[in-house]
């Protein structure tokens, strides 16, 4: 890992981060990054699958909405892409409430669930996620002249969902699978329809999910040029109405994007979203992350 050298941080493993009343209450992991086996302590109990830990927290328990969308469901999209071959590892466990939810949790995982708080062995997984990662397994690359075509278009049709910043790039929509998402990330500029235009309405057509995410003044780096009330933020149709030159000059060409994984977390749960509906459901795009910029 490319952290600092003995450097532990902890997470509390708990879906409601923002909520100010119930974190203080759940139990945090610390996590330590080693650099020798030497380091590790011995283990008693070596597993081939992966593991995930997880806090119930403590409002659930007290109605079903607290336990469907604070833990089952967060629960259920980290884990979907093991098909059963994961274990959780429950802090805060209640076995009471493990054992109401038992038919659901049976379905997330095939395994017995570890109550963290009282377990004194070491387990050993060859991966583990802590919290809120959404379960996306990342691939980045970029074609160039010099890519090979039929290598690059296999691994884009490997892929459930791609993400790219409009332009060019996006092309390689045409070599995705049916029915996998398409998020295009659209940058200032009041370029959102054309975005739509070149890439959105092929997507539909394809019968690709499409998600359309427009960023805010935060993550572009036309801030780092330009004074906030510059007509390049307050008036984009002036450099529109310049034509094509003038425009793609600022907005395509000066532009960069620094996405705030905050914000833009929505968009990757919708496409969890689409990924679990039903395949073969015509689903509307999915235009409610742009305003009107």
């Amino acid at each position: 890992m490319n952290v600092e050298e003995n450097k532990t941080w902890t997470i509390k493993p708990y879906s409601r981060k923002g909520d100010g009343n119930v974190m203080p209450h759940v139990r945090a992991v610390t996590i330590k990054p080693l650099y020798a086996s030497t380091e590790a302590p011995k283990c008693n109990i070596y597993h081939n699958i992966s593991a995930i830990v997880f806090s119930k927290g403590t409002y659930a328990g007290k109605n079903f909405f607290h336990d469907f969308s604070d833990v089952l469901i967060p629960l259920f999209i980290t884990a979907r892409q093991f098909e059963g071959e994961v274990q959780i590892l429950m802090a805060d466990s209640q076995p009471n409430w493990i054992e109401k939810h038992k038919k659901y949790l049976n379905q997330i995982s095939n395994y017995e669930i570890i109550d963290f708080n009282q377990e004194n062995l070491v387990h050993c997984y060859p991966r583990v996620i802590v919290g809120e990662e959404l379960g996306f397994e990342v691939a980045v690359n970029e074609s160039s002249l010099h890519t090979n075509i039929e290598e690059f278009a296999r691994m884009v049709n490997s892929f459930d969902v791609m993400v790219g910043i409009h332009g060019a790039g996006l092309s390689n929509e045409v070599f995705l699978p049916t029915n996998a998402v398409l998020i295009q990330i659209v940058p200032l500029g009041k370029i959102h329809w054309i975005a739509f235009t070149d890439f959105g309405i092929p997507a539909i057509d394809m019968k690709l999910k499409y998600v359309q995410y427009c960023i805010s003044e935060e993550e572009s780096t036309l801030i780092d040029l330009y004074p906030r009330d510059h007509a390049v933020f307050r008036d984009p149709a002036s450099f529109h109405k310049q034509g094509w030159a003038a425009m793609g000059k600022i907005y395509l060409d000066q532009q960069n994007v620094k996405l705030n994984i905050t914000r833009f977390k929505p968009v990757l749960t919708r496409a969890l979203e689409f990924l679990g509906g039903d395949r073969n459901y015509v689903t509307w795009p999915d235009l409610s992350f742009c305003d009107d910029n």
